[in-house]
């Protein structure tokens, strides 16, 4: 009995290094499965670097102070999920954490609390893994990247002026989510031509929500494969929230299982933009499925818009699209263009209340498209142009 135990101990090593003076540096490297690294630092400009080689690691990073920098590194033979998993916690300004993982089943955990111009890196490959970052403070940057499918990615941001970017870069099943609290916050680069621009997936049966409430925010979203939702919330803080900025590209590369985008959004002085390539693409609704028809369908499951003074941009190319939209706006312009053949758009402005000086247009181009609209209130012009 204890040589098995002697035994469990020596395949369970555990690596612990603490250091708590300033201008530390901590370095741990582990080979084998089963394997255990600690590092706690308390001060300033301390460095730490864990590298951990085969299965079933656990890395734990603790760091107070300022200007810290760690780098985790875990690679694994295994492809069953549960491989290694790496928690890192730093508390203070200019902090940059890295997190690479290589093969599947991975679990990566990020969190940057009580300060400025942090930056957090997380890069896993394969299938099955788990990324979270949390950064609370302002001017934070995060960037979290994975291959593969059945991966889940989390980013949290509270502050001013953070910038969080994620990518899916192929498979099926994935979910991205991200929420900003606070103002000038972006979910893609500041100047909207990054190569990684806010949350893009590639792939399938791929889901993003986006949940954002402050002013002067912007969100990109972009989707390519097909049967990919993007839910995409933004909520005031209070009724002089403006300048919001939405952007949602989704591109449809199969014949059928379209893409859907769902955005309920109050404020005012706010951009959005849809864009939906391909065929079988909904904005809002589920009235070309079975499963719900069009006079059951819930406010929460059109575009719904709350809000004044704001601009609502809507493209579709291609066939038997819909698009379902509620706009609850003043001296709003609200521009709907279909192009083929079989589209559906629904436009209801001013439900249950009264707007003005509202301008909305819905063109189709193609044959057998369909156009329902309905506007209430003072002052408000729609037009409708349908051509073959």
């Amino acid at each position: 009995m204890k040589k098995l135990i002697f035994l469990f101990a020596m395949v369970f090593a555990v690596s612990m290094v603490m250091a708590q003076t300033t201008g530390n540096v901590s370095t741990v490297s582990e080979t084998g499965d089963y394997n255990g690294a600690t590092v706690n630092q308390s001060g300033k400009s301390n460095n730490s670097a864990v590298t951990q080689e085969d299965g079933f690691n656990i890395a734990t990073v603790d760091q107070t102070g300022t200007s810290n920098i760690s780098n985790v590194y875990s690679r694994t033979t295994w492809s069953a999920t549960g491989a290694n998993m790496v928690d890192v916690d730093q508390n203070g300004e200019q902090n940059s954490a890295q997190v690479n993982q290589w093969n599947a089943g991975n679990n990566a955990t990020v969190s940057q609390s009580g300060g400025n111009l942090n930056w957090a890196l997380v890069n896993q490959a394969q299938s099955g893994n788990i990324s979270s970052v949390t950064q609370i403070g302002s001017s934070n940057f995060s960037d979290a990247a994975t291959t593969g499918g059945h991966s889940f990615q989390e980013v949290f941001q509270q502050g001013e002026n953070n910038i969080g970017n994620m990518i899916s870069g192929g498979g099926t099943d994935n979910y991205a989510s991200i929420s900003q609290v606070g103002n000038d916050n972006y979910s893609g680069d500041k100047s909207w031509n990054s190569t990684r621009q806010g949350i893009r997936q590639h792939g399938s049966y791929n889901k993003t929500s986006v949940d954002v409430t402050g002013d002067l925010n912007g969100t990109t979203v972009e989707q390519n494969g097909f049967d990919n939702h993007a839910i995409v919330g933004i909520e005031a803080l209070d009724v002089t929230a403006y300048n919001n900025t939405v952007a949602v590209a989704q591109t449809n590369t199969s014949k059928g299982l379209g893409n859907r985008t769902y955005l309920a959004m109050q404020g005012s002085d706010n951009t959005v933009t849809v864009s939906q390539h391909g065929s079988w693409n909904q904005i809002g609704g589920k009235t070309m499925f079975p499963d719900k028809a069009f006079d059951v369908v819930s406010s929460s499951d059109m575009l719904n818009y709350h809000g004044d003074n704001s601009t609502i941009e809507i493209e579709q190319l291609g066939n038997q699209n819909l698009v379902q939209s509620i706009m609850n706006n003043s001296d709003g312009d609200i521009d709907i263009t279909q192009t083929g053949n079989v589209n559906e758009a629904y436009l209801f402005v001013n439900v249950g209340g009264m707007g003005i000086n509202n301008d909305a247009t819905i063109t189709q181009n193609g044959s057998f498209n369909f156009s329902t609209n309905s506007v209430a209130g003072n002052n408000n012009i729609i037009s409708v142009s349908q051509s073959n």
